[in-house]
């Protein structure tokens, strides 16, 4: 049974840690090592941790004493401790975590199965989830088939971050040892879950398992209450803005830009080859490739953004 790296970034998360790790504990798939890093807590997340550690050798922290400090910075520069070897080699996959959810007893032995057939290349794997709230009430039961974690094709993934959830992410050690993650990665604001799904796309394989494996833990005081299933038609029809798309849009295609700069394949020359030049070309390349988004709004607003050309202004 190979070993599987599960590395964790936290930050004040003392009120669902101990949670989080006992769902960890009490996973089928028992060969596994939980690698924390810490981002400066000041509650008692990294006390929490240290106790646990005292009864399961399996549990290991470090604290991120590095220059860059954020929810990404953590987990990129955790990851490149973890590819350059600091807690040694013996793993050959890496699952990613978040400090407030919960696993389902089987996430590690189905998304080894999955990975598994795809392991003579680099390979990434995700799973579907449900979202519950601070007090475990369930308030999506299912987020794949009503928000969509499926793209069209797999170059849908380079239009929105809105497919591969990092807390789902399962990858190999042949995608670990081919990540490039330098100063201007980190430094980027781009989600790391993301980064990685796009250069697995690009020079090996993804994924998708369809069984909820994960309860996805959400709070009304931060991001999710902005996220569709909370809002008003109004408020929903305002995140369609045109100018609030292109930002967005404009943000997710710099960061391609950044990825197929450092990983040249054909499908990433033409990428950013078109990413740059947009207007009817782009629309004639979106639907060439089948590229649109669940949401019928969504899909016309991505359309109308990426024809006018606006998301330039965010293109570095």
């Amino acid at each position: 049974m190979e070993n599987i790296y599960i590395i964790m970034a936290t930050y004040n998360g003392a009120k669902y840690i101990e949670s989080q790790i006992k769902s960890i504990q009490a996973q089928t798939y028992e060969n596994w090592t939980l690698i924390v890093q810490d981002d400066g807590s000041t509650d008692k997340t990294v006390e929490i941790i240290q106790e646990m550690k005292k009864s399961d050798s399996r549990i290991n922290i470090t604290i991120n004493n590095s220059e860059y400090h954020g929810a990404f910075e953590n987990f990129y520069t955790l990851i490149n401790k973890v590819k350059n070897g600091d807690f040694g080699t013996n793993y050959s996959y890496i699952a990613l975590s978040d400090q407030d959810d919960i696993w389902h007893e089987d996430k590690l032995e189905k998304q080894i199965k999955l990975i598994k057939s795809t392991d003579t290349q680099p390979s990434l794997v995700y799973s579907n989830y449900r979202i519950i709230d601070e007090n475990n009430a369930v308030i999506m039961k299912d987020a794949n088939s009503q928000i969509g974690l499926v793209p069209s094709s797999p170059l849908a993934l380079f239009f929105a971050n809105a497919y591969v959830w990092g807390n789902t992410v399962v990858f190999n050690k042949q995608l670990i040892e081919k990540l490039d993650i330098d100063e201007d990665v980190i430094t980027s604001g781009y989600p790391h879950d993301a980064y990685l799904a796009k250069i697995a796309t690009l020079i090996g394989e993804i994924k998708f398992n369809d069984e909820i494996l994960i309860d996805y833990r959400r709070f009304s005081d931060n991001v999710s209450a902005t996220m569709w299933y909370k809002l008003s038609i109004l408020d929903f029809l305002k995140k369609l803005n045109p100018a609030v798309r292109s930002k967005t849009l404009g943000v997710t295609l710099d960061q391609d830009l950044l990825i197929t700069n450092k990983y040249r394949t054909s499908a990433g020359e033409s990428l950013a080859n078109i990413i740059r030049i947009g207007g009817l070309r782009g629309i004639l390349y979106l639907k060439r490739n089948n590229i649109r988004r669940k949401q019928s709004l969504r899909n016309i607003s991505l359309y109308i953004v990426f024809c006018s050309g606006i998301y330039k202004k965010w293109i570095r």
